[in-house]
């Protein structure tokens, strides 16, 4: 697979402007230190980062996608994916993050 393609094809969060690919401005995809930075910050605003998948049973995932990050947790993902319409998901992301925060 290419950098740059969904593995998730037409049910990516990148489709449904959920999620963003975040790379160093320098070394781009290869650095291991960034990744780890990034994985810790988006835990501390409750996001869910790629780095996590390879191997976790809650992900259902078996690839490692270190520069994703995603506002929507897997679990809540088919839920997300089946709203009608760009502001029905814009209103569940404000709503889940007022949940969330804290």
């Amino acid at each position: 697979m290419r950098k740059g393609a969904s593995k998730n094809g037409l049910l990516s969060m990148h489709r449904y402007r959920a999620a963003a690919d975040i790379v160093d401005a320098v070394k781009l995809w290869d650095d291991p230190t960034f990744f780890t930075i990034l994985g810790e910050e988006a835990a501390r605003a409750k996001l869910t980062w790629g780095g996590d998948w390879d191997g976790n049973p809650k992900t259902d995932e078996t690839f490692d996608d270190r520069p994703h990050v995603q506002a929507i947790p897997i679990v809540r993902q088919g839920v997300f994916r089946a709203l009608k319409d760009d502001e029905a998901r814009n209103a569940y992301l404000v709503q889940y993050f007022s949940r969330n925060q804290g």
